[in-house]
């Protein structure tokens, strides 16, 4: 939300869409739910949210294929189609990278945006997802699937096109993970991702100037910078002890204590504006 909202605020036409049924940003925006069609976000004109499921993808994709929605649902709304659908191996991720990349592809009228963010899965999904136009390259081998499958992957590697941006906490596993995603994308040639560093506790001042602050406080402030003070100690050595090397750029964004979401993400837009070279 706030590289979308870094995004709208300098001028560009954004869609940020969520991967699957949009729970998380039904929560941020306090919304009942998050639609498939994009709707302008309260924070920003420019920007429209919408949640991509992988079965509303391929609806519409074989709608747009197939043109007659009584022959979709005579081919595709049946119990036997409908059980295929449900196990075949990554056909509903297919459908959902296959929507983002397809104005690129040019397969479908590209969408009326500068910007098309994906909010995707967390690290340890977000490889499978990646694989999976590789992936059914190998399952099907050739034919319509096989060529749409390869244009995706050819899609979301063109760095022209394509960038990610990877979001971590400041904390050892965490960042070992990353660490590992990362690497782990360089089998998909996906190289030099961004990666954002969330949470980091950036208080006013320095060590020192806490210390003597400290002096004239009451023993429960004081004991609440100790506590403090022994969280960055932890953030430093697991961001000491576990550099990312493989990303393009790093940027560390501060822990904000605030309890409205959109005045937070807006905040944090601030710190993302101008920093991640989209083309």
């Amino acid at each position: 939300m706030a590289q979308a909202q870094a995004l709208a605020r300098e001028g560009n036409r954004v869609l940020l869409a969520e991967m699957g049924q949009g729970d998380y940003l039904a929560r941020l925006l306090g919304w009942e739910r998050i639609p498939y069609e994009p709707r302008h976000s309260p924070f920003q004109p420019n920007l429209h949210i919408c949640a991509w499921t992988g079965d509303a993808c391929l609806k519409e994709y074989l709608l747009m294929k197939l043109k007659l929605t009584s022959l979709y649902k005579a081919i595709f709304e049946n119990r036997f189609a409908k059980a295929f659908l449900d196990v075949a191996p990554g056909l509903w991720e297919l459908a959902v990278l296959g929507k983002f990349t397809s104005g690129i592809r040019g397969v479908a009228a590209d969408l009326p945006y500068d910007y098309i963010i994906l909010d995707a899965y967390s690290t340890g999904q977000a490889t499978n997802l990646l694989r999976v136009p590789l992936a059914m390259t190998e399952f099907v081998r050739g034919g319509a699937m096989y060529d749409q499958s390869q244009a995706i992957h050819r899609a979301l590697t063109d760095r022209s096109h394509c960038r990610f941006l990877i979001v971590t906490l400041p904390e050892v596993t965490p960042l070992r993970e990353t660490k590992d995603f990362i690497e782990s994308l360089q089998s998909v040639e996906i190289t030099q991702p961004y990666l954002a560093v969330n949470r980091l506790f950036q208080p006013p001042g320095t060590d020192q100037d806490l210390k003597v602050a400290a002096r004239e406080w009451t023993d429960e402030k004081r004991a609440a910078v100790e506590y403090l003070q022994q969280v960055m100690e932890f953030q430093r050595r697991a961001l000491n002890t576990n550099s990312v090397t493989l990303a393009e750029s790093t940027r560390h964004l501060p822990e904000l204590f605030c309890l409205q979401p959109d005045l937070l993400a807006r905040q944090l837009s601030h710190y993302l504006m101008g920093w991640v070279k989209w083309t």
